[in-house]
């Protein structure tokens, strides 16, 4: 398992009811490394790339499986499957392609387009630009960072915030700027997505 959130907490609960063992390896630890249904493999402060060979080696202890529970993991497993794939483990993930659409908000807006598959409506916005006079935005939004390592953002950037109201857009755009722009937010994007609450319905499907 690789992270320790939440998340990884339900998988390792439910992995235990079905007999599997789990082994939780994050570089920080969190909820699921507390559990007494896992070993906890924590490696504090070491980058996830470094702990590649670690997990290699978990792996090659028995036949084993690698399920990630965070963007930030799922992002190493890109980067390193081939790597990872060399130990034998089964990598409980699409290929990298399909990784990568879902993984980026944007492409994965347009990917729902292409599919005709619902959506809330995509609007492209940088921390440098003046959204507040665009009136085709249709509110409420939610605003968003395009795409963001959550395991090093500063506490008091946002993982997302709503805005209900055009008279409130300027605010909330201009504070959220300032922390894109935050060297230390560890935020990868320029500023942000905005998507519509609402579901954008497809484009009909041609016959």
């Amino acid at each position: 398992m690789l992270g320790s959130d939440v998340t990884a907490l339900a998988v390792v609960r439910a992995a235990y009811h079905l007999g599997v063992s789990s082994v939780v390896v994050d570089n920080r630890s969190g909820v699921a490394t507390a559990s007494r249904l896992a070993h906890a493999d924590v490696h504090a402060a070491l980058p996830t790339a470094e702990l590649v060979p670690r997990i290699r080696e978990l792996a090659e202890r028995a036949p084993s499986s690698l399920l990630a529970t965070s963007d930030v993991w799922l992002r190493a497993i890109v980067a390193h499957r081939a790597e990872l794939s060399v130990s034998g483990m089964d990598i409980l993930h699409p290929d990298n392609a399909r990784l990568e659409i879902c993984l980026d908000k944007s492409r994965f807006a347009a990917w729902c387009e292409q599919n005709w598959l619902p959506a809330p409506r995509p609007y492209a916005v940088t921390a440098d630009s003046s959204p507040h006079g665009d009136r085709s935005v249709a509110f409420p939004v939610l605003v968003r960072p395009a795409e963001a390592e959550h395991s090093r953002l500063v506490a008091t950037a946002p993982k997302a915030v709503e805005v209900r109201r055009r008279k409130t857009w300027r605010n909330v755009w201009t504070a959220i700027g300032a922390w894109a722009r935050c060297p230390s937010s560890g935020n990868r994007c320029s500023g942000g997505d905005c998507s519509s609450s609402r579901s954008a319905r497809p484009s009909p499907r041609p016959r």
